[in-house]
């Protein structure tokens, strides 16, 4: 079965709010005596971003009926375009919903966070 794509609303995402953070990928023992043992602990090292973007009021409707309904409260994964280097890849939303954040105008600025799956 395909993944939903997310939706076509605007895809532009602010400097300010962005951050790409890779998940540590190794599993540490630290023994009685001598130094810590490190080992890989998957082999697919997951990033997670931190996204804000000014949405107008129907794409962030929008938003939150693919969060809720599509992705039946944030649980699927999704294809995106990734924000920085613009090839599509799976994505999944982490921790709490989409939230607005500000106002400005007519315009609301959205934040969340999402991790790539793959």
């Amino acid at each position: 079965m395909a993944l939903p794509a997310f939706p076509n609303i605007n895809q532009r995402v602010l400097q300010d709010g962005y951050s790409e953070t890779p998940e540590t990928n190794q599993a540490k023992f630290q023994p009685d005596v001598g130094p810590p043992l490190l080992r890989k602990r998957t082999s697919i090292a997951q990033t997670i971003f931190t996204i804000k973007q000014w949405l107008s009021s129907s794409d962030w409707d929008t938003l939150r009926s693919f969060y809720y309904t599509t992705l039946l409260n944030g649980t699927q994964q999704f294809t995106w375009v990734h924000p920085r280097t613009g090839v599509a890849a799976t994505f999944q939303f982490e921790g709490a919903a989409p939230k607005l954040v500000g106002t400005f105008g007519i315009t609301f600025e959205i934040a969340y966070t999402l991790r790539q799956i793959a």
